[in-house]
């Protein structure tokens, strides 16, 4: 239960007893009392008056104590556990009791029977409302007492000043606790400000820790799929005796383009070692197609066309995984054109992942600059031609003008 609350059922067999305390100390005292004046004559009371007035007494605080704790209690039983209005129950049971000792024996009731008790309750539940209706019935218990008292012949002479007395005991305790349960309140309001400060403090804590642990495992990841991304790229290098070279030139040519372009540094990077495996799917064609002396008849083409999707399922679960998401984009549409004519899927313009239209252009350019079994590479100026001639149909004019840029420049 949140500290903001009073437990109730806490205090319920601790009250419960101190009900039970309070009625019977009234009913033991007047035994020991009225024994006492019986064998003692101390008051000048004939033994059969002392008898009498004993069990008078006896019969009828008793009656009253006792049928207020089993009503208490039989109202208890209908409230539902840790309801607010057991508190109301629970002390009024305790006030019904010590409004009836200080009927009885006014001269003790007045400091113990109608004051502390009650309104120790009222400070203990910190209730501001219990305690106003706590004052009314311990108020009106008192007037009953003394008027009762008042019209006894053998008390009403001092009937007054002990009622002053009492009324002046009675909203002094009620002030000074109205002060408690107010300080009380303030004082669990600012413990429960510092525990949420405190808990808040402790979950930015773990949380940060966290962060570190899940920075330091992300990067882990992302070492090992760095090995496994320059492992990939030399397979594939191995596996093609023709392109020795090519996938590290794609890699950089592409580099510079995103370079140019202002992209971020992590995409730079991803669209670095995007270039390195962008062929990876031949890995999945046979070895003797790949290292063909001639060139490749309409069948064995569309067989090669295949590198594309198997190059995206060889990294789609590396690029899902890690922070590189577009490493499997690259792989399969390389090969789309900027007019919808390229394959796998055709794709148009924009649609093509702007990683794949980077490596469209940086491998076209490496491809007709390398030799091949079947032709020689060619001049860097014929390639630059060429790929000018594919401006809006097989590239993307941006992109495709970074690329002359970095021709014209030096830097390829």
């Amino acid at each position: 239960m949140s500290r903001s609350t009073v437990d109730y059922a806490r205090w319920r067999k601790l009250i419960y007893k101190l009900q039970l305390i309070a009625a019977f100390t009234a009913f033991f005292s007047e035994i020991v009392v009225n024994a006492i004046l019986y064998f003692t004559r101390s008051q000048g009371y004939a033994p059969e008056t002392i008898v009498s007035k004993l069990l008078r007494y006896l019969i009828l605080t008793s009656a009253i104590n006792f049928g207020s704790i089993l009503i208490g209690q039989i109202i208890l039983r209908r409230i539902p556990e840790n309801s607010p209005r057991q508190r109301y129950v629970l002390v009024m049971t305790i006030a019904v009791i010590c409004i009836d000792i200080a009927y009885s024996h006014y001269q003790f009731g007045v400091t113990l029977g109608i004051f502390v008790i009650p309104m120790l309750l009222c400070i203990l539940y910190e209730d501001f409302k219990l305690h106003k209706i706590t004052l009314i019935v311990c108020v009106a218990g008192l007037l009953a007492a003394s008027i009762a008292r008042g019209l006894d012949p053998e008390y009403n002479t001092d009937i007054i000043p002990i009622s002053l007395i009492a009324y002046t005991i009675l909203f002094a305790f009620s002030f000074f606790s109205r002060i408690i349960i107010n300080v009380l309140k303030e004082n669990r309001q600012e413990l429960l400000r510092v525990e949420k400060e405190a808990e808040k403090a402790k979950y930015v804590d773990e949380l940060n820790q966290k962060n570190e642990e899940l920075a330091k495992e992300k990067e882990r990841l992302n070492d090992l799929t760095r090995e496994a991304i320059l492992a990939l790229s030399n397979a594939v290098e191995f596996n093609d005796h023709y392109t020795n070279g090519h996938l590290q030139r794609v890699a950089n040519y592409s580099k510079l383009i995103a370079e140019k372009m202002g992209l971020e540094p992590d995409k730079i990077t991803e669209i670095y070692y995007a270039g390195l495996l962008h062929d990876v799917g031949k890995l999945g064609i046979n070895n003797e197609l790949i290292n063909k002396p001639e060139q490749l008849n309409q069948e064995e083409y569309e067989t090669m066309k295949q590198h594309t999707p198997m190059g995206y399922k060889i990294l789609r679960d590396m690029s899902e995984k890690t922070d590189f998401k577009d490493l499997s984009n690259g792989a399969k549409w390389h090969h789309e054109r900027y007019d919808g004519t390229g394959y796998p899927d055709k794709l148009k313009g924009t649609e093509i992942p702007l990683i794949a239209r980077i490596i469209a252009v940086a491998d076209s350019y490496d491809a007709m600059t390398s030799s091949r079994s079947y032709r020689q590479c060619m001049e860097s100026k014929q390639a630059r031609e060429e790929l000018i001639k594919g401006k809006g149909t097989q590239f993307d004019p941006e992109i495709l003008d970074i690329m002359i840029e970095l021709i014209d420049s030096g830097e390829v």
